[in-house]
């Protein structure tokens, strides 16, 4: 049986001798059944900060953690390692993972950022587009600053590119947006007023976006 290790702490010396007396000793076992007893408000400040595939396997390490879902400041979404080989399977996980955050985190009233990574292309897949603008539109009603939507896989025309809505060139709270391989219609709104409507937009990135409805003159 294998001995537990011990971390022991400094230890203080008084003025009188030099006699050391130790201030406690704790155990990893200890400390993993204390983080367990933090306040609800502790628990939830440290699942914040972790990646949200993370944060879903931390809750699910306890029922009473599992009740607990607490505001994310950046929502961070990646699909995964893009060399690996298409599997349909693990991008329908994926989606349904997507879909499970977005139900749990229905509560929280604002978010910094949201960014989203892609590998699989959209062409006669609806699902993936449904889930995606469910994303996008749990951002914008929660006044993110900072939106980055990419799909890394190529597609085999500009049609199953990401159409992106509308309602992303009207907020008024975007300072940074980052898109690639997308679709921008320019025929249902003023081209003018909808860059007008970006009032707070610091920097835009556009790699590979497709542009499309812009009428001659």
């Amino acid at each position: 049986m294998t001995t537990p290790k011990f971390k022991r702490l400094k230890t203080l010396n008084t003025a009188d001798d030099d006699r050391r007396h130790p201030i406690t000793t704790v155990t990893s076992a200890t400390s993993a059944s204390a983080i367990l007893y933090l306040p609800d408000n502790v628990i939830e400040r440290i699942i914040s900060f972790l990646p949200m595939k993370h944060a879903v396997q931390a809750t699910a390490a306890s029922k009473h953690w599992a009740s607990l879902w607490p505001s994310f400041p950046v929502i961070d979404f990646d699909e995964g390692d893009s060399s690996v080989s298409d599997d349909p399977a693990k991008f329908q996980r994926f989606l349904r993972f997507l879909e499970n955050c977005i139900h749990r985190c229905r509560n929280q009233r604002s978010l910094d950022k949201l960014r989203l990574r892609v590998l699989h292309g959209l062409a006669g897949d609806d699902s993936v587009t449904v889930t995606v603008d469910k994303c996008v539109t749990f951002a914008l009603e929660r006044c993110v600053k900072d939106l980055e939507l990419c799909f890394v896989e190529k597609a085999e025309n500009e049609v199953s590119f990401y159409l992106i809505p509308q309602a992303v060139f009207s907020s008024h709270f975007l300072t940074s947006l980052n898109l690639e391989k997308v679709r921008i219609s320019l025929s249902s709104r003023d081209i003018v007023n909808d860059a007008l409507t970006l009032l707070s937009l610091r920097t835009m990135s556009l790699k590979e976006a497709r542009a499309f409805g812009v009428k001659s003159v």
